[in-house]
């Protein structure tokens, strides 16, 4: 199989899409295997840990409803391009404090962010792939993300191993999450079919974006 001839290649925004997921899929797990292990060296108990991750589960899971309503009304990629914008801060504070309130408080914003972006991230998804091969584009689209993320949780773990530094990989995480916003805003457009739908509509909600 020619390799140029599949869909992956072949669709721009596909490719861009999927790229980006893979971007965002390594900076961001980069932290995954170190936070736990952050929070036990600044004295927050496992019976703590295992609550505020649990909330981060469940801030992220609300949240998606609301901001999928969000993302209609001021277009999918405004409402990703805060959210990465918001989510390169994060592991900035795991950096700058040691208070153990702050870091808890910190993870489970950081799941609801995670949460603003999954609508937009849909959004864009859904029209970016081949309507002939709409599960084909989506497998890749999910492959992308799960891959980036082994790759990141190796990499986060390996640095924090070998430099005795989680401060490091937060900082890792925070410049990879910052490259993927400033792909985000250069290289994800709407299709030129999407555009002509959009200006043949009477209402301009759906239409908005960046």
């Amino acid at each position: 199989m020619n390799i140029k001839n599949n869909i992956l290649f072949k669709k721009k925004e596909l490719f861009n899409f999927c790229t980006l997921r893979f971007i965002f899929g390594i900076s961001y797990s980069f932290m995954i295997p170190i936070i736990p292990l952050y929070f036990s060296s600044i004295g927050i108990s496992t019976l703590i840990i295992g609550t505020v991750m649990s909330l981060y589960g469940v801030g992220k899971a609300l949240i998606q409803i609301p901001f999928g309503v969000v993302s209609d009304w001021i277009g999918d990629k405004l409402l990703l391009i805060i959210a990465l914008g918001l989510m390169a801060f994060v592991p900035i504070v795991y950096i700058i404090t040691s208070n153990n309130i702050l870091a808890e408080g910190n993870y489970i914003v950081q799941g609801a962010v995670l949460g603003i972006a999954a609508p937009a991230t849909f959004s864009i998804l859904s029209r970016s792939l081949e309507p002939s091969k709409r599960g084909e584009c989506t497998g890749y689209a999910s492959a992308v993300f799960t891959l980036g993320g082994g790759i990141g949780a190796i990499i986060g773990g390996f640095v924090a191993y070998k430099l005795n530094s989680y401060n490091t990989v937060f900082a890792l995480s925070s410049a990879g999450i910052f490259l993927s916003l400033i792909f985000l805003i250069f290289k994800i457009r709407k299709p030129e079919r999407f555009m002509k739908e959009c200006k043949k509509e009477e209402k301009k909600v759906s239409c908005r974006s960046v």
